[in-house]
């Protein structure tokens, strides 16, 4: 048996229903850490503007939300694809709904605790300390 063939199987009993609903809170949570690294990535990318006034800030916060968004959607639409199409039995359908939900609201809140950590240790000097400026 391969070991990724949980992916490719119906779910019809509790057992597989039990193992979807643990690989989707890993799987957001994974996606959760790679959006902070592209976070990081996006963040050193974009360069300082030059002049008197610095406003790339902006762009790094807008980016943080962005990538939060991203988390959240990202996080829904893979769980929906990887497990939600393959369970077979409707109540089995409903208790997945809200364990998806959770778990795509867990992995967005790992991505904003995890980045917010990161952003307010990191030095004061640095592009990624920009998108939440200490005063």
């Amino acid at each position: 048996m391969n070991k990724f063939s949980f992916f490719f199987k119906s779910i019809g009993n509790v057992q597989d229903l039990k193992a979807a609903t643990t690989a989707t809170y890993l799987a957001d949570i994974v996606i959760a850490l790679v959006c902070f690294v592209i976070l990081v990535i996006v963040a050193n990318l974009i360069s300082y503007e030059r002049g008197r006034i610095d406003n790339s800030w902006k762009k790094r916060r807008l980016a943080f939300y962005i990538l939060g968004f991203i988390t959240l959607i990202g996080s829904l639409v893979a769980t929906y694809f990887l497990y939600f199409t393959k369970i077979r039995v409707a109540a089995f359908q409903t208790k997945y709904t809200t364990a998806m939900l959770i778990a795509a609201f867990v992995g967005a809140l790992v991505y904003f605790v995890i980045s917010f950590i990161v952003i307010k240790i990191s030095p004061k000097d640095s592009k990624l300390a920009s998108i939440f400026p200490r005063k």
